[in-house]
């Protein structure tokens, strides 16, 4: 792990130096992390083994996903010969959101042209306006086309995203057909799949009430309209998607809730926003074994790397069981009443199912994974101790222009919001609003003739914010969206707004580590 946390670093000094304009210093960043990496990889392969590889997939991933943020922003930067900053941000923003999206959806996505064309089409748009950006004569020049390229960004993503719903409901009819057709060679999961999807559609074909449906759900709004259908869904006791669900909803929260009770001692050891006093020392050491964390009001905690491993690995199986039992109720449902839901519903409807599942587990869930990310929230606490004070500028930006008080205010108070809500939907909903209300979004803009802010200004601030916020939680919470949140729905704000957030947290995780470095420098 000793590679993995300098390749952090690095990449965090990296996207530091960057957005500040100091190309030539993230370029020489850049290709350290892309070194330490490959080291790191080499070392997995090393002591894991081909097989062990294949069960580490996510973090393969994760480590994969640094590469190619490495690999595209040197790129950029040798391309644009290290002085377009305001494309290059757009640029990095697009190709991050292609590449989460391509990378952390399974084989079956490659079916979807729509996220291919997305693709060309943005970097195709992104050269055009590259080639005019250049060649602008003055700031005002520059910032109009700066928020027409955006406004065109946006526009793509809209048309990407009608044509995947559409692109969508044809696979799951064509897999279905496919998975009722088969008659062998189907393992455990897809035999169930199959007998469930037989069984409510044998159902169905006695339901008198979609007959008279059409007539009053024309008066509905869409959602309002998909949500009727499906609390009439659940809600009866003796339909066979209702009763499946039940089951599956049971057996997980069992298995939660077993979890926590064996491990119901470090839910204590959590760390709370009391932590973060004015008088309270913190100190973390790292060993082979374990985690030693030191402070003047908690005293000594000892935290087993073999429990948090072996937390993480039930937390990957229980995230992937909620996330097949969302996708393969949503498949079932939307298939079943596909004629009486409004146009373009399955998204209303996946976050109706996710929110159904989650209210009753969620509570315990999201202690396990604050347990399993517990040395990241000390880490975290440690640098809004030491930082409690601090102005923006501390966290890198650079902007002269004052920034009114009441927009820190309102983005703690969303902030907020994150860790009250149950729904991965919302919390991620909150996430978006806080970047909005950061950058000046015209329906959250407090100053109306205050000027948008960028997203080389957008890092730094919501690291200022976070740390002001006292919620270490927050970093196990965007955990939590990143492993349950079905990454089909991240198209456009929503995936750029996560993943400006965990790139903050990480850069918050290591600041101390920075602030010392620079101290021994000094």
């Amino acid at each position: 792990m000793e590679n993995r946390s300098l390749a952090l670093r690095y990449l965090s000094d990296a996207l530091n130096l960057d957005s500040n304009g100091s190309y030539q210093a993230a370029f020489t960043k850049y290709l350290q992390s892309l070194h330490v990496l490959t080291l790191y990889l080499n070392e997995m392969f090393a002591s894991l083994g081909f097989q062990n590889m294949i069960e580490k997939n996510k973090e393969i991933k994760k480590v994969l996903n640094m590469v190619h943020e490495c690999s595209d922003r040197i790129a950029v930067i040798v391309d644009s010969g290290k002085k377009n900053s305001a494309v290059n941000v757009i640029h990095k923003k697009v190709s991050d959101n292609v590449l989460t999206d391509i990378d952390i959806m399974d084989s079956k996505s490659s079916k979807f042209p729509a996220f291919e064309k997305l693709q060309n089409d943005n970097l195709q748009l992104l050269k055009r306006y590259q080639w005019r950006f250049e060649r602008a004569a003055d700031k005002n020049a520059k910032a109009n086309l700066k928020l027409e390229l955006e406004r065109q960004l946006i526009e793509n993503d809209m048309i990407a995203k009608k044509k995947f719903d559409i692109e969508r409901v044809q696979w799951m009819e064509q897999e279905m057909k496919k998975l009722l057709e088969t008659k062998k060679n189907l393992n455990d999961k897809q035999k169930e799949k199959q007998e469930l999807y037989l069984t409510v559609l044998q159902y169905t074909k006695t339901e008198t009430w979609p007959c008279t449906w059409e007539l009053s759900s024309s008066e509905m709004m869409p959602k309002e309209a998909a949500k009727k259908i499906f609390q009439k869904t659940v809600r009866c006791s003796g339909h066979p998607l209702a009763q499946w669900l039940l089951v599956m909803q049971t057996n997980i929260k069992r298995e939660i809730d077993t979890m926590l009770k064996h491990h119901s001692d470090y839910q204590v050891l959590l760390p709370e926003p009391s932590l973060i006093l004015e008088e309270n020392k913190l100190n973390i050491s790292e060993f082979p074994d374990e985690f030693i964390i030191e402070t003047s009001i908690s005293g000594t905690i000892h935290i087993s790397k073999k429990i948090l491993l072996s937390l993480q690995k039930f937390l990957g199986t229980i995230s992937s069981e909620i996330t097949d039992t969302i996708e393969n109720i949503l498949e079932i449902f939307y298939l079943i009443y596909k004629s009486l839901l409004p146009e373009d519903s399955e998204e209303i409807c996946h976050r109706l199912i996710e929110t159904h599942i989650l209210d009753t587990i969620w509570s315990n869930l999201i202690i396990l994974f604050r347990i399993t990310n517990i040395p990241s929230e000390y880490k975290i606490v440690e640098t809004m101790i030491y930082h409690r004070n601090s102005d923006p500028a501390k966290f890198g930006f650079s902007n002269d222009e004052n920034i009114d008080s009441e927009v820190y205010e309102n983005s703690i108070c969303l902030l907020q919001n994150v860790i009250k809500s149950n729904s991965m939907t919302e919390k991620l909903r909150c996430i978006v609003n806080v970047a909005k209300t950061i950058c000046g979004n015209p329906n959250n803009q407090l100053n109306p003739n205050r000027r948008k802010l960028g997203a080389d200004d957008l890092i730094p601030l919501l690291c200022y914010i976070i740390v002001k916020s006292g919620l270490p939680q927050l970093s196990s919470e965007c955990f939590a969206i990143e492993q349950l949140f079905d990454m089909k729905y991240m198209f456009g704000e929503e995936g750029y707004a996560l993943s400006s957030f965990l790139t903050a947290l990480k850069y918050i995780e290591i600041r101390t580590v920075i602030d010392e470095e620079h101290n021994e420098q000094d």
